[in-house]
This record gives C-alpha cells, structure tokens and sequence, in this order.
C-alpha cells in the first residue's frame, strides 16, 4: 500500500498536473448536445484505446501513459463545451467553461 501511495505522489509531481483525478464537463440543456457528446465521447474512447495500444510498447512508461490519458481527457472536455458555445463568463473562450463550470 505505502508503494503505492509513493508511486502515486511521484506520478502526480512528474506528470505536472497537480490533481489525482480528470473531469469532463458534460453539456446537457440542449437537443444538439446529445449528438455532439456522441461523437466526442467516441472520439475519446478511440484515443484511449490508442494510448492502450502505445502502452504496450516498451519505451512508453507509465508517466507519459498518464500525461496522454490526462491531455484526451481534457481535450474532450475542452471541445464539448466549446461547441456547446454557451459560455456565460468567457463568451469569447467557451472551451474555458460551460455556464461556470470549469
């Protein structure tokens, strides 16, 4: 348990993004949205079964592993608000957040 708690630390502080957890804002207050999560959703789940594959390479290691799955996660998150386009705070940036949401 204590190697795991130690690899976990040392995974937060290489890969740089200072959480231990990805979160995707998910738009629901319009019809288009459910398409358009649809696609992106999909689009996500290709690009982890991509970096499932690059895993399995033996130069890839486990933090660029986690660097990647981060980036797609907040990649999708980033597109399924920006073309929700219902910003509120940043109606210039709405990839930035989706009615406060960040």
């Amino acid at each position: 348990m204590q190697e795991r708690i130690r690899q976990e630390r040392y995974y937060r502080k290489t890969v740089g993004l200072g959480t231990y957890s990805s979160r995707i804002s998910v738009p629901c207050c319009h019809p288009n949205h459910f398409n358009n999560e649809l696609e992106y959703l999909r689009d996500l789940l290709a690009r982890l079964e991509e970096i499932k594959h690059e895993r399995q390479q033996p130069k890839t290691s486990d933090v660029f592993t986690l660097y990647t799955m981060k980036q797609a996660l907040t990649d999708c998150s980033q597109k399924l608000k920006a073309i929700a386009d219902y910003s509120l705070k940043y109606p210039k940036t709405p990839y930035v957040d989706f009615r406060n949401t960040q």
